[in-house]
């Protein structure tokens, strides 16, 4: 990403932020930086404006995390960074285990139970340093080096192999013996898989590596049914580093993962079942993962694409009749008259802005003007408060803070672990969301709500690291979706529960940067939309399961590096594990269509449940896959508000249902 992309996102929020700390209510013009550096000093300075987090909050320091770096939340890799000791990851297909002192790969051998395909960390084929402790040393879009000693070792999501690298002699030990293979590469078979090490001549004795500074070794696992000779060549191209570029075409979205090698040589890469079928065209082997079969190319880069997904916040009445709109425009009196109080924290009270927001659009779509002067009331008083820089120099709740230690925005008041980084692309999707809607409601409100929005656009999706903001804090390139947990304390690495909410996040990231007239925020929304939404439907809701007979679901509703979990976090009922892949059923959802059998089974599935928990949601999925409007309308009509989510109201939940 260029630094020009990076000042389209941070600047002009920087001029009106100019603005409201000086008095100034006038215009503003975007900055042009003059130098690469501009756009860090811009962020600074945004950042700057807002209060810092309180001392004594939930947050961690990162433990074992060079100086420098900025801190990577949110990542597939996040459990080598916090903590006590560093918690197993997954570059798949491979997992890996790191202690203080060295480190354990493993492949491991997904099995299902009714309710989980567990693919845990396996101790391998391991290998122990003498020196400093463990830390995480460097890291980009698919990389990450952790620096054992004088050692540095390399590993990437999608390669297949690990990389050690000597920065001054060094001797190491392997946990096992290995024997020269037929292949000339150093070998042991562990728990029945086959392990391999090429290094230079003499560098492998026994269980000993020995290697003079600047010398690589290259360890790997040989998944069953792939050519020894495949693997062993594929690791002749050693991977550095990565890069990770995006472009539309027509209505896909392709993105290209590079991976850097020594002297280009080719490699061998592991390409996910979305990847496959979006173009990858792996043809190399394959081996079973918790995320489904992975598929194995030769190269240096996977290139795929998937449907882009058109951002929406609008909703179509056009077709209505007039005693359907007459109804809709009773139901806005209703759910205007009945709104909660605002809630105190990021995620209700985000929940609370969004569903204003589509109250709205209903009104305006409906031609209703006095309800949409009531909505728009509401939601401009709420946005004005929440989005005051300075305000919790003054309060404790409603308002947002710079933490300094960890590096990003924070709302206060906290929920669900946002002060530790968790779900902060759930709880800033409502806002970006509901911000746009405002924006483009009243232009003047969206300059003045625009220094901090820009701010939450920058935590959740900033395109490169800033002023200890890390890029794209919560995306992840290779799996093609987001992360939620911050910290990710976990021996199964980290997960993501609601894709839906992920999708809300960067629908409204999109919308958002549409009212900034910001074209190249507008790029990197489409694509984080377009591959969420895919991603969704390939790993939670529509999954080729085939592998896994003995899972007794049709989707998933968790998943996390090393496993996929029918649960959730708040609820184990049937309902729940679906409604929380639909919530909040925007504009946008159209993207949750997929083959009309495999839409039905998830909904029976669901339904098994007669608790009338997200009832409202399982409505409108239901219209989705081919049910009855009318139907559904009736059935909306006769739901008790609480079962009625928070985001939700029967007024947009009937104009969804029509709009269809």
């Amino acid at each position: 990403m260029t630094a020009r992309r990076r000042a389209a996102l941070l600047l002009p929020a920087l001029a009106a932020l100019a603005g409201l700390l000086t008095g100034c209510t006038g215009a503003h013009q975007p900055v042009t930086p003059s130098s690469t550096e501009a756009p860090v000093a811009a962020a600074a300075a945004l950042t700057r404006a807002l209060p810092s987090l309180p001392t004594g909050s939930a947050q961690q320091r990162p433990s074992r995390l060079a100086a420098g770096l900025a801190v990577p939340t949110n990542r597939w890799f996040s459990g080598l960074v916090f903590g006590a000791k560093p918690q197993p990851v997954f570059p798949m297909p491979l997992s890996f285990t790191a202690s203080s002192h060295g480190f354990d790969i493993g492949l491991p051998r997904p099995v299902a139970t009714a309710d989980s395909i567990l693919g845990p960390a396996v101790a391998g084929l391991g290998l122990r340093f003498d020196g400093a402790p463990m830390r995480v040393s460097g890291y980009d879009a698919l990389t990450v080096t952790s620096r054992f000693g004088a050692a540095d070792v390399l590993m990437a999501e999608g390669w297949p192999y690990v990389a050690v690298t000597a920065r001054s002699a060094l001797t190491a030990r392997f946990t096992t013996a290995l024997r020269t293979g037929p292949d000339g590469t150093a070998q042991a078979v562990v728990g029945g898989t086959t392990y391999a090490v090429r290094a230079p001549s003499g560098a492998v004795s026994g269980s000993r590596l020995r290697l003079a500074a600047g010398q690589r070794a290259v360890l790997w696992a040989l998944p069953s049914g792939v050519s020894a000779a495949t693997m062993a060549a594929g690791a002749k191209g050693v991977v550095t580093g990565s890069t990770v570029t995006h472009h539309a075409a027509g209505d896909r979205i392709v993105t290209r993962l590079g991976y850097r090698t020594v002297g280009d040589a080719p490699t061998v890469l592991a390409a996910t079942a979305m990847q496959q079928t979006g173009g990858a065209h792996c043809r190399s082997g394959a081996v079973l993962s918790s995320l489904g079969t992975l598929s194995l190319c030769r190269g240096r880069s996977i290139t795929s694409g998937v449907a882009a997904v058109t951002p929406s916040d609008s909703i179509d009445l056009s077709h209505a009749s007039s005693a359907q709109l007459a109804s809709i425009r009773s139901q806005l009196t209703r759910d205007l008259q009945s709104t909660p109080a605002e809630p105190a924290d990021t995620y209700a009270g985000g929940k609370w802005l969004y569903r204003l927001a589509n109250l709205l659009q209903v009104a305006k779509a409906a031609h209703d003007p006095a309800a949409a002067a009531d909505a728009r009331k509401r939601l401009q008083t709420a946005l004005t408060e929440w989005t005051q820089p300075k305000g919790c120099d003054t309060r404790s709740t409603h308002c947002f803070v710079h933490d300094t230690r960890i590096g990003g925005i924070v709302g206060l008041q906290a929920s669900y672990g946002s002060d530790q980084f968790n779900d902060h692309h759930f709880h800033y999707g409502y806002f970006l969301y509901a911000a746009a809607v405002a924006a483009q409601d009243d232009a003047a409100l969206g300059a003045r709500i625009a220094p901090v929005i820009d701010l939450l656009a920058a935590d959740i999706a900033s395109p490169t690291a800033q002023d200890g903001i890390p890029a794209l804090r919560v995306y992840d390139p290779w799996a093609g979706h987001s992360w939620a947990s911050g910290y990710a304390p976990f021996a199964d690495g980290n997960n993501q529960e609601s894709t839906s909410e992920a999708v809300n996040a960067w629908n409204g990231l999109a919308l958002w940067a549409s009212a900034r007239k910001d074209a190249a925020l507008t790029s990197t929304a489409a694509w984080l939309l377009a591959n969420e939404a895919a991603a969704a439907k390939a790993f939670w809701l529509y999954p080729d399961l085939r592998a896994f007979p003995a899972f007794h679901h049709a989707f998933a509703s968790l998943v996390w590096g090393g496993k996929r979990d029918s649960a959730t976090w708040f609820s184990p009922d049937p309902a729940a594990k679906l409604a929380i892949q639909l919530i909040p059923m925007s504009p946008a959802a159209g993207y949750l269509r997929g083959a009309r059998s495999s839409m039905r089974a998830d909904l029976a599935e669901a339904r098994t449940s007669r608790s009338g928990l997200f009832a409202d949601y399982l409505l409108m999925y239901g219209v989705l896959a081919g049910g009855s409007k009318s139907t559904a309308l009736h059935e909306l009509a006769g739901l008790p508000s609480t079962q009625v989510d928070g985001a939700n109201s029967k007024a947009y939940a009937a104009a969804w249902i029509l709009s269809r």
